[in-house]
């Protein structure tokens, strides 16, 4: 008779090398040897829901299943600190944590922790060191928006912030064709100009570059790209 592969069983094979039972357990638990047997409180520390399997209740012995460790703990269970930690990466050049997660514009990080979206550093600031007073800003030592460790951000009020940029030379905000909204190169700009003064009508101009009759004014009047000073003879 071909015996189940269970060690000690000794019952009749029924299929994938093990008897009813054992096959039961595997194909339903994944494990041949899981205990069905009810009674006593699921063996992790601090858990008082009653056994399932193999001594953990249902919820500690699904994520045995699923992730191959019972103590691992689902998002809702992290502390804010382990959230941050969870979504960060070491740059070990800089001692940055990187942000990993959700990114709003200018590369600050998004994260909702305990109910409440918001940028991830100022979420960093409060899980490590404290609540942000009424009105200021949490700065970054390092410059670099998806940065949330916690040893590189401190309080500020928007002047802080303004004199910390002119300290590090970041005060002269990107314009011209170097500012990410612009469709128009210096060159368009000059040519613009120059289609101007020999008549072309505004609204010929913005059809050709794709803008708004209105852009075409403020740059022919030079309420803007007043840095563009040269112009197509």
């Amino acid at each position: 008779m071909r015996a189940c592969k269970v060690d000690g069983c000794g019952k009749k094979y029924n299929c994938k090398g093990y008897c009813g039972k054992h096959y039961y357990r595997w194909k339903t638990h994944g494990d041949p040897l899981v205990s069905l047997k009810s009674g006593g409180l699921c063996s992790i520390d601090g858990c008082s829901s009653k056994i399932e399997a193999r001594k953990l209740c249902p919820k500690h012995y699904m994520r045995l299943k699923t992730h191959g460790d019972p103590t691992i703990k689902s998002v809702k269970e992290l502390s804010p600190k382990e959230r941050i930690i969870m979504n960060s990466a070491i740059d070990t050049n800089t001692d940055c944590w990187i942000f990993i997660g959700n990114r709003v514009k200018n590369g600050y990080g998004q994260i909702c922790i305990n109910g409440k979206i918001g940028i991830a550093h100022r979420h960093s600031y409060v899980a490590f060191k404290g609540d942000i007073p009424g009105g200021l800003l949490v700065c970054h030592k390092c410059d670099n928006p998806s940065c949330v460790n916690p040893e590189h951000l401190f309080i500020g009020t928007h002047q802080d912030n303004s004199d910390d940029k002119i300290k590090k030379g970041r005060h002269n905000a990107a314009k011209g064709e170097k500012h990410y909204k612009s469709k128009l190169s210096a060159t368009d700009v000059i040519n613009i100009r120059s289609m101007a003064k020999d008549g072309i009508t505004e609204n010929e101009i913005a059809k050709k570059f794709n803008i708004g009759r209105g852009a075409v004014s403020s740059i022919k009047r030079r309420q803007c790209w007043k840095h563009i000073q040269d112009e197509v003879k």
